[in-house]
């Protein structure tokens, strides 16, 4: 049989497109298309439903005209998945980003399909009590516990959903863990939607009526995590600010990461969140992780977030419910109706709450709402919490209940080279008595000028000596650590907002002046990882740690 050239190319062509292998195409939309077109720039379709229409492949786009304003609500589902080297491109072209106005219904919504990327779009809903659903939604259905690949969602806006902005989530039909890895949400701003402004999490729906959020199926400890390898960083999120109506549990977050194994949240902003949550259970909370292992929180800011009167939380930054070998540090947190810093696990946690570090941050005027909070609360009205190390946070008070407040079931809480500042009789450190092996050591102390006020098990201390007389604490080895003194700080209680992480270093308010008492004046951290630098970038020297945020000062 003779073989031709032609008949071979034909053959080779035959096997390519039977599998999957076409060439990638780039697809058009714009006002001035036509859906009988063949989607070219210079022949582009007309709208989302000609879209929808279009079976993609692995290295297709899809990208609307700069500037312009499409009505509709894009989908697509697996048989539109790509793959991590040759995603599926959702995003803009020309000047300027495209628009989706997605009224009541979500923007984008990308079901059982990996291999996304979602970029320079802005997409806003008809708001509350219009919309109920969220205007970026990526969702993993399918049962078994399978994982999908790679989903980026990169420069996006997103407003006025009755849900959240931007969702991320494993719903699988049969309960099981299946869910994202690799997910990395980057430079997206989500304002003015209801529950949270950014979520990434597991098996609750945010689309039924009700509202639902993590501790909602009370299910109880499970096995693992439904996602894994996610990144949040450089996003904003702002007035998100919960539904009234919704009397059960939380609403009104900025970012949450959930049922999550290993994931950095990072240089993201949240502010003026929660203010109309009126949840008797839980309230919301500016940037936060719940039920996940493995996750840094750094770098980040956030403040000035509400929660309803009389109503829980309204916290800056939270490790919630089942956090588990997690780390927040160089987080900056002021003006918070609720916490700075929060730790907490509530009942029937999905996992085990145990091994979290909170170390060089700063708070200032937190737990400010009504009722008055303290700037960190470590608690659980769960199971016994265990191993929290609190070390190096520098905190500025004014207010009720106190700067520092350990209750409930806890062990193992290490409090340890703390700055703690307070004001008007504020305690620095509050106690009850259910917490066991809780730990007070190599901590400053400045109420300036007054009595410094401890609340230990029922009983009050006036200062740090009668605090290691009467409760054996700031004591390392029988010798007496722990200061009471001015700690010669720039401007304590000079912190302005920033809205720039990338400008956190020049938060020189907490930063210590030269000759400050604290400099290597605290204990030795072993067997906890003392890092590397401090909140402004300072070297630590383990062997001779300071005191507070700040152990040195910079030029």
């Amino acid at each position: 049989m003779r073989i031709t050239f032609l008949s071979l190319l034909q053959a080779i062509l035959a096997v390519w497109l039977g599998a999957g292998l076409a060439w990638a195409a780039d697809y058009h939309v714009s006002p001035a298309g036509d859906d009988g077109a063949p989607g070219t720039a210079a022949k582009p379709w007309k709208s989302i439903s000609r879209a929808n229409a279009q079976r993609f492949r692995p290295g297709d786009r899809l990208l609307f005209q700069g500037g312009a304003t499409f009505a509709g609500n894009l989908v697509l589902t697996a048989e539109d998945s790509g793959t991590p080297a040759k995603s599926v491109v959702i995003g803009s072209y020309g000047t300027g980003r495209a628009r989706i106005d997605a009224g009541a219904g979500s923007a984008v919504l990308i079901e059982n399909a990996g291999g996304i990327e979602i970029e320079n779009l802005v997409v806003t809903g008809a708001g509350r009590p219009a919309s109920a659903v969220s205007g970026i939604k990526v969702v993993h259905t399918v049962p078994g516990g399978s994982k999908l690949e790679h989903i980026r969602i990169r420069s996006v806006e997103a407003s006025g959903f009755g849900r959240a902005g931007i969702f991320v989530a494993g719903l699988a039909t049969d309960g099981s863990q299946g869910g994202f890895d690799d997910v990395r949400i980057e430079r997206c701003d989500a304002h003015d939607n209801v529950y949270y402004g950014i979520i990434v999490g597991g098996p609750w729906d945010d689309d039924r009526s009700a509202g639902v959020v993590p501790g909602d199926q009370d299910a109880g400890r499970r096995p693992g995590y439904t996602n894994r390898n996610v990144y949040i960083g450089h996003c904003r999120a702002w007035k998100n600010l919960g539904d009234p109506d919704y009397k059960r549990n939380h609403s009104g977050s900025g970012i949450l990461l959930a049922d999550t194994d290993v994931a950095t949240i990072e240089h993201s902003l949240a502010w003026e969140n929660g203010a109309l949550d009126t949840g008797s259970e839980g309230g919301p909370c500016g940037i936060w992780a719940a039920g996940s292992n493995r996750v840094t929180l750094q770098f980040c800011e956030s403040f000035r977030n509400r929660t309803g009167e009389n109503t829980a939380d309204g916290d800056g930054f939270d490790f919630d419910g089942g956090m588990t070998n997690s780390v927040m540090q160089y987080n900056y947190s002021h003006d918070n109706d609720g916490m700075g810093y929060l730790i907490y696990d509530y009942a029937r946690s999905p996992h085990e709450h145990r091994n979290n570090v909170v170390r060089f941050n700063i708070s200032e005027n937190d737990g400010r709402g009504k009722p008055l909070k303290p700037a960190i609360m470590v608690a659980s009205d769960g199971d016994e919490m265990s191993g929290v190390d609190l070390y190096n946070n520098t905190i500025f008070k004014s207010g009720l209940p106190a700067a520092i407040q350990i209750r409930s079931k806890v062990r193992g809480v290490r409090v340890r080279n703390n700055l703690i500042i307070t004001t008007g009789g504020t305690p620095a450190i509050e106690k009850d008595s259910k917490g066991r092996e809780v730990t007070v050591q190599g901590n400053a102390y400045w109420a300036k000028g007054d009595p410094v006020r401890i609340l230990w098990e029922g009983r009050e201390y006036s200062s740090v000596n009668a605090f290691r007389a009467g409760a054996g604490q700031e004591i390392v080895n029988g010798k007496p650590v722990g200061l009471d003194l001015d700690p010669l700080l720039t401007s304590m209680g000079g912190g302005i907002t920033l809205s720039d992480t990338s400008k956190l270093s020049s938060l020189r308010a907490y930063q210590v002046k030269s000759g400050s008492p604290l400099i290597g004046a605290g204990v030795t951290l072993a067997p906890a990882d003392p890092g590397t630098r401090d909140f402004f970038g300072a070297t630590v020297v383990a062997a001779r740690p300071g005191i507070g945020a700040s152990v040195a000062p910079l030029p």
